[in-house]
């Protein structure tokens, strides 16, 4: 058997090991009961080439807006306000708390903002695709803010938008 070396890890780099770890696990239990691991459940395709490009270009955002379509349509119909600021947008239409979870390292995290907008919960509260607890979306949205303080990105969490219907679900 091999000699393994123990690192001292500080309580930091425990916490992010930890962090990390923690969102692995979530990410491929949700895949593998949700039977979405053939597909992009979570959109991580949606914006890698563009992630991958301000890694290599070392330019970071100042902000990331991560959520879903409301946040998504806050960069498309303003870019010249999101360049102007460094701001980068980070939704997608339809995504609960639990796939903006799984894609939070991803879409965040590693493009390294100071801060991230979190507009989480609308498609949660909708029952899109399936209904989860609402304990569960403040347990989500709450991962995502530990994440990013773990990486020394302050979380700004956005309310929930109101509503009085949902067009695709009438029955809610």
């Amino acid at each position: 058997m091999a000699n393994i070396e123990l690192m001292d890890l500080t309580q930091d780099d425990t916490l992010y090991y930890n962090m990390k770890k923690t969102t692995l696990i979530i990410l491929f239990t949700i895949m593998t009961l949700s039977g979405f691991a053939q597909e992009d459940w979570c959109g991580f395709g949606r914006y890698r080439a563009d992630n991958e490009r301000i890694v290599a270009s070392g330019e970071f955002p100042e902000v990331v807006f991560m959520g879903n379509s409301i946040t998504e349509y806050w960069a498309l119909y303003n870019p010249e306000f999101f360049k102007q600021h460094n701001y980068c947008g980070r939704g997608i239409g339809g995504q609960t708390s639990t796939q903006m979870l799984a894609r939070f390292t991803a879409d965040v995290v590693n493009l390294h903002p100071k801060a991230v907008v979190i507009m989480a919960g609308t498609n949660d509260v909708a029952h899109n695709p399936y209904w989860v607890e609402p304990d569960k979306v403040v347990e989500n949205i709450i991962a995502m803010c530990q994440l990013a303080r773990a990486n020394d990105i302050v979380p700004l969490i956005s309310s929930v938008a109101p509503c009085a219907a949902f067009v695709w679900n009438p029955d809610i």
